[in-house]
């Protein structure tokens, strides 16, 4: 669900991928032993340094997917205008993130 922005949340991702794990065997073996290769393969945008990505096998081809900012200090001038009202500095790297490559998982 998107944000009172209109903006995909994190969950929204994390859904996305999830839901791209389930339907593609390939990214799904890819996601479960590189996560971070996976991610930057599939969106075409490397994932910033910044987060952190824990990737969890299940059963019947699901995987669990949590993605979460590392504390980096400061942002870029590019990183805050990115931020929306009411995101930590941390949240807003994966924010950023998120709304450039979203489309590309299929959201």
């Amino acid at each position: 669900m998107a944000d009172s922005h209109g903006s995909p949340t994190l969950q929204d991702l994390q859904d996305a991928i999830k839901k791209r794990a389930s339907e593609d065997a390939a990214f799904r073996a890819e996601l479960v032993a590189d996560p971070r290769r996976a991610l930057d393969r599939a969106t075409g945008r490397a994932v910033p340094p910044g987060v952190n990505i824990q990737v969890e096998e299940g059963p019947a081809n699901e995987v669990g997917v949590t993605l979460t900012p590392k504390s980096s200090g400061e942002l870029s001038d590019e990183e805050l205008s990115g931020v929306s009202a009411g995101q930590t500095q941390d949240e807003s790297v994966i924010i950023l993130w998120l709304n450039q490559t979203f489309s590309f998982l299929g959201g």
